[in-house]
């Protein structure tokens, strides 16, 4: 239920340069954006999309982390997709990336977990930057 899918031997999702076909380990994911990067992103969007992120992104991941805890790799991959979709949208690329590797990877349960700690951390401090603009 939460082993790489893989097809001829070699992972299908294109994750970058730096992943390698077949490795079944933590990605090689990009930095998280600091918080200048954060509030320049929450800058350029409209206070509707910002409203939406408020309002959504805590919903959004408490259903992930809900769809681990009950081994729901159906919920799982929807619900990565989802906060996947929001993150590309709010101009977060980094965090879409960790949602896209879950959704296509479909890595062990413990991958998704950290995968998932890194999304919540930086969901906090986005929605702390959000709060303090």
């Amino acid at each position: 239920m939460w082993r790489a899918r893989s097809c001829g031997g070699k992972f299908t999702p294109h994750l970058g340069n730096n992943h390698k076909p077949g490795v079944l380990v933590h990605p090689e994911l990009p930095r998280l954006e600091n918080s200048v990067e954060i509030e320049n992103t929450f800058k350029s969007q409209s206070q509707e999309i910002l409203n939406l992120y408020r309002e959504y992104i805590p919903h959004y991941l408490k259903s992930l982390e809900s769809a681990i805890e009950n081994d729901d790799s159906e919920q799982l991959l929807y619900q990565s997709h989802k906060l996947n979709s929001a993150m590309k949208t709010i101009g977060f690329p980094s965090i879409a990336e960790r949602l896209q590797y879950i959704e296509r990877v479909k890595p062990d349960k413990e991958s998704v977990i950290k995968l998932t700690e890194e999304i919540k951390t930086f969901v906090a401090a986005s929605l702390k930057v959000l709060e303090e603009m």
